[in-house]
């Protein structure tokens, strides 16, 4: 379900960077799609669906993964701009660090499309496909509340501080579960 989900936005935004990437000087036939990490099942759909797409309108593709370092993510725009993709599709690194690195490729002349995390500055990316992760997490919340009944101890699992989605999520359980009195986390 995941992937049709990821391949079903990857067709509706690689076609509208293709309009962008036409414009400007004379691109490669490359498209560079940059993940996070190439063992979690996510960033795998993602990437899988980004190329599928990519390579079904004739595009060759050049998967990378940053591993959540926004250095080694910097190295990677370089290696697109130095290629000279004809746009770039990300799962951004650092949302206070990655605006900086994807900026260069806009000032390339290269479209960049950001998929997952967002960045929050404008007029970097031609579209970002980004999750609702606030309302996703309230909803999670909601339904653990009711299979708890209300009650019980519990344990918040939390991802990376440099993944502005997580702190949304836990944002968005704890805005539901906080409301809870008989709910108790014991450990984080």
């Amino acid at each position: 379900m995941l992937k049709k989900l990821i391949l079903l936005a990857l067709v509706l935004l690689i076609p509208a960077g293709f309009l962008f990437a036409s414009g400007g000087g004379e691109k490669s036939n490359l498209m560079a799609i940059i993940t996070p990490d190439k063992d979690n099942t996510f960033f795998i759909a993602e990437s899988d669906a980004a190329k599928a797409k990519a390579e079904s309108l004739g595009y060759e593709t050049w998967l990378a993964v940053h591993g959540d370092d926004p250095n080694v993510e910097s190295d990677l725009i370089d290696t697109a701009i130095s290629k000279n993709a004809a746009a770039i599709i990300i799962d951004i690194a650092n949302a206070d660090a990655s605006p900086n690195n994807l900026r260069r490729a806009t000032e390339a002349g290269i479209p960049v499309f950001c998929m997952d995390r967002e960045i929050n500055v404008t007029g970097i990316a031609k579209a970002q496909l980004i999750s609702d992760n606030f309302q996703g997490a309230q909803l999670g919340a909601e339904y653990f509340v009711e299979l708890m009944g209300e009650k019980g101890n519990y344990v918040e699992l939390v991802g990376k501080e440099s993944d502005t989605n997580a702190g949304v999520r836990s944002q968005g359980f704890h805005s539901i579960i906080d409301q809870y009195p008989d709910m108790k986390m014991v450990a984080r």
